[in-house]
């Protein structure tokens, strides 16, 4: 069954809200999506100020924000 764009944004942010700053494959494998539309989605999060990538060791990882925090919990309630 597809997911939805909000489904897939809420995963994104819950993983990140539950497990705290993460790198890419660790997202990918975490939310079941492949590497290229994790990289658009994280891409959009940070553009619209919901994660920010921060260089850990020398590779990025993405920590989710207040904004971020908010939308999940508005998706969480909206979308099943």
């Amino acid at each position: 069954m597809k997911r939805s764009r909000e489904q897939i944004t809420r995963d994104i942010l819950a993983l990140l809200a539950r497990e705290g700053p993460q790198g890419k494959t660790r997202i990918v494998y975490g939310c079941g999506l492949a590497f290229r539309p994790a990289g658009k989605y994280l891409a959009d999060l940070e553009a619209s100020g919901q994660v920010v990538a921060i260089a850990h060791d020398g590779r990025r990882k993405w920590h989710i924000t207040e904004k971020g925090r908010t939308t999940r919990r508005h998706l969480a309630a909206v979308v099943r």
